[in-house]
């Protein structure tokens, strides 16, 4: 039976874990696309049990210095997320990790959707690329250091 897509942006998708946010921001990799910044952290298949994604959005106070500019900018990122997330979820679940995903909003200025959602597709776009170079860059080491225990040394 096919399961059908759901656009909601549910408690299980949103990451809340203050180790695992000092995690990201500490070891995690960032890209960029004005007005957003995108940092990630590729976990094993196992990390997360109820979703393979989790988000956390954030809105800068540096470039935005009212409270209701900021929340309506991470009003319109989760609309965008949870409009455009189905793509990068098939990617992870199909490389079989698990994602921390962290969007900050760094611009100055209030941006309308149409912005927001060009920039976050370019982004995913790109995450999507790197996670497809790094998950075969792990399959090749783990590979090569499994033939390099099949030689015998003591031949010699």
């Amino acid at each position: 039976m096919s399961q059908s897509l759901s656009f909601a942006f549910g408690r299980h998708e949103r990451l809340k874990s203050d180790v695992l946010i000092s995690r990201l921001y500490t070891e995690g990799k960032s890209i960029s696309k004005y007005p957003l910044r995108l940092t990630y952290l590729i976990h094993d298949s196992t990390f997360y049990t109820d979703s393979s994604v989790k988000y956390s959005i954030n809105a800068s106070k540096k470039g935005l210095r009212l409270a209701v500019k900021r929340n309506r900018m991470k009003r319109l990122l989760r609309e965008v997320i949870r409009h455009n997330k189905h793509p990068l979820f098939s990617t992870v679940e199909n490389r079989s990790v698990c994602l921390s995903l962290s969007v900050v909003y760094v611009g100055s200025h209030l941006c309308e959707y149409d912005e927001l959602e060009r920039s976050f597709l370019k982004l995913q776009k790109r995450l999507m690329d790197s996670l497809k170079i790094e998950t075969i860059n792990q399959v090749d080491t783990n590979s090569g250091a499994s033939n390099d225990s099949d030689i015998d040394h003591s031949s010699s």
